[in-house]
C-alpha cells in the first residue's frame, strides 16, 4: 500500500464515520439539547476514528474491509444509545433503521469507489452521495419517523426484527472476500436487497400511518371521555359545595335562634357557648377564595387542598372573572390536568421541602394567560412539543390541553429545564 493509498484510506475512514454519525444524529430523537448532543457526536466521531485507525495500522487493512462492519456500528450503537431519548426495542429499531440508511451510503460510495478507480475523486463522489441521502433524512424521513416513534406504544420487538434482518443480510454479503473491483453479481444482489428493503419499509410505513390514525382516534375518544367524566365531576363538586352552603346556612340560622333565646332568658353562659359553636362551624365550612369565577374557584379549591394535604407548598395567583370567552368546563379541565400532573411529579421528590407548585393566571385582551410551574426529579423528555413518557396511553391529559388551546386559537407549550417543569398557555 502506497503512502497516497494510506492517506486516502485515512481520509475516507474519517469522512465515512463523520457521514454515518451525522445520519445517525438526524435519525435519532435527542435526549439532551442539540448543543450537548453535537458535542457528544464530535467526541464519538473522534473515538470511532481512533479505534478504527488502530485496526488499519495494526492489521494493515484498507477500505473496504469487513472488520469495519463490526467496529464502526458497535461504537455507533453506544453513541446513539447515549444521545437517544428512547430505550429498549424502540432504540434497537432506531439504531438498525439508521444503519439501514447508512448502508445505502456504504453501497453507493462503494460503487463510487469502483467508478473512481481508487482515485481521490472518490472522496468528492462520496460527498455528492452523502448530500442527497442527508436531504432525504431531513426533509422526507425525520418528522414522520419521530411521529411514529412517539405515537406507537407497543409492538416494537417485532418491528425491530425488520431492520435488524436487513442489516444481517447485508452484513453477510459484505463479509464475502472483497476484490479490487466489485463484480456484477455483488451490485445486482445489493440493489435487490435495497429494493426489497425499501418495499418492506413502505409497507411498514403504511401500517404505521394506519396505526397512528387508529391511535389518534382512540386518544380522541379518550379525551372526549375525560371531558365527559370531568364535566360530571365538576357538576358533582359544585352541587356538593351548594349542599355545604345550604347546610351552613341552616346551621347558622339555628344557632342564631339559640343565641336569641339564650339572650332573651338572660343566659349569658349559654349564649357564649352558641357563639363559640358558630366559630367552629365557620372553620368547618371555610371556603378559600382564589378568583371571581365560581366554577374555577371550586376546582382550584379541590386540587390545591389535595396538594397541601401532600405537604406540597402551593402558591396561587389567579385572576379570572366570572364571565369568560371559553367553555368554563374546558378551562377547569386545563387547570385540573396541569395541577394533578404537578402534584404527581412533586410526590416523586424525596425532599419534602423541594415540593413546590406555582399556579398563575391572568387576563390580557380577553385572553386567559396560564403558567403552572413545579419542581421534579429525574428526566422529562419533550418530544414534538409534548412531555413524553414510555407508559401506555401516556400524554392523554397533555394532548387534551393542547387540543383545547388549538380550539380557541391559543397555544400551549411545555418546558423542562434544571428540574423545573413549566406549562404556558394562552386561551
Amino acid at each position: 500500500m502506497t503512502v497516497m493509498d494510506q492517506l486516502l484510506n485515512t481520509v475516507s475512514l474519517f469522512t465515512g464515520i463523520t457521514y454515518f454519525s451525522i445520519i445517525t444524529f438526524l435519525a435519532t430523537p435527542l435526549r439532551y439539547s442539540v448543543k450537548k448532543s453535537v458535542i457528544i457526536t464530535i467526541f464519538s466521531i473522534l473515538i470511532n476514528f481512533v479505534l478504527n485507525m488502530y485496526f488499519v495500522l495494526r492489521f494493515n487493512v484498507g477500505l473496504p474491509h469487513r472488520i469495519f462492519l463490526l467496529t464502526i456500528p458497535a461504537v455507533m450503537f453506544l453513541y446513539q444509545d447515549m444521545i437517544s431519548s428512547e430505550s429498549g426495542y424502540r432504540q434497537i429499531f432506531i439504531f438498525f433503521t439508521s444503519w439501514w440508511i447508512n448502508l445505502m451510503l456504504i453501497f453507493f460510495t462503494s460503487v463510487s469507489r469502483v467508478l473512481a478507480q481508487g482515485d481521490s475523486v472518490y472522496l468528492l463522489m462520496e460527498f455528492y452521495t452523502f448530500m442527497p441521502i442527508c436531504g432525504f433524512v431531513v426533509f422526507f424521513f425525520r418528522k414522520s419517523f419521530f411521529d411514529i416513534i412517539q405515537k406507537i406504544d407497543r409492538g416494537w420487538a417485532k418491528f425491530a426484527t425488520v431492520p435488524a434482518s436487513f442489516f444481517a443480510i447485508l452484513f453477510l454479503i459484505h463479509t464475502q472476500p472483497f476484490s479490487p473491483n466489485f463484480n456484477n453479481d455483488y451490485i445486482f444482489v445489493s440493489i435487490l436487497i435495497f429494493a426489497i428493503a425499501i418495499s418492506v419499509y413502505k409497507v411498514i410505513n403504511v401500517y404505521f400511518l394506519n396505526a397512528c390514525r387508529y391511535q389518534d382516534k382512540t386518544k380522541a375518544n379518550e379525551i372526549l371521555r375525560i371531558h365527559t367524566e370531568f364535566q360530571k365531576k365538576s357538576v358533582d363538586s359544585i352541587n356538593q359545595k351548594l349542599r355545604d352552603l345550604e347546610d351552613f346556612r341552616n346551621q347558622t340560622v339555628s344557632m342564631f335562634q339559640d343565641i336569641y333565646e339564650a339572650l332573651s332568658e338572660n343566659d349569658a353562659e349559654r349564649s357564649i357557648e352558641h357563639i363559640a359553636e358558630i366559630g367552629d362551624t365557620i372553620k368547618a365550612y371555610e371556603f378559600e377564595y382564589f378568583c371571581e369565577n365560581y366554577v374555577l374557584n371550586t376546582i382550584l379549591s379541590k386540587y390545591i387542598h389535595k396538594a397541601r394535604e401532600e405537604n406540597i407548598d402551593v402558591s396561587v395567583r389567579v385572576s379570572v372573572p366570572e364571565s369568560v370567552n371559553i367553555d368554563v368546563i374546558e378551562l377547569c379541565l386545563v387547570f385540573s390536568n396541569a395541577i394533578e400532573n404537578a402534584i404527581n411529579a412533586s410526590l416523586k421528590i424525596k425532599n419534602v421541602q423541594d415540593r413546590k407548585i406555582s399556579v398563575l393566571a391572568s387576563m390580557a385582551d380577553d385572553r386567559i394567560c396560564i403558567r403552572i410551574i413545579n419542581r421534579f426529579e429525574g428526566k422529562v423528555h419533550i418530544i414534538n412539543g409534548l412531555p413524553y413518557s414510555g407508559r401506555h396511553n401516556h400524554g392523554i391529559g397533555t394532548r387534551s390541553m393542547m387540543s383545547i388551546a388549538e380550539k380557541y386559537g391559543g397555544f400551549c407549550s411545555f418546558e423542562a429545564k434544571d428540574n423545573i417543569f413549566s406549562l404556558n398557555m394562552v386561551l
